[in-house]
């Protein structure tokens, strides 16, 4: 999904493929503690960049999930020390 840089919401995840060699892909997102992310991924055609991508993506993905349950498990051990 390609979205212009003056569209891009700040909030949300998306993806960005810039064409002009290197081929660069980015991967905006949340982490697990709510703060915004910025990965990058560098190839010599859109074709391998998409792939890495996807790859990345879902490694990142994982890696949040992980990180979240791990959290959950921390707050359930300990609630006093993460009340807001």
């Amino acid at each position: 999904m390609e979205i212009p840089s003056a569209e891009i919401p700040r909030d949300k995840e998306w993806t960005r493929i810039d064409t002009t060699p290197p081929v660069r892909g980015r991967y905006n997102h949340k982490n697990a503690y709510g703060k915004q992310e910025v990965h990058n991924i560098y190839a010599k055609t859109r074709e391998e960049c998409e792939e890495k991508l996807a790859v990345m993506i879902a490694q990142v993905k994982a890696d949040i999930k992980a990180e979240k349950k791990l959290l959950k498990a921390m707050k359930e051990l300990s609630p006093n020390m993460f009340k807001n």
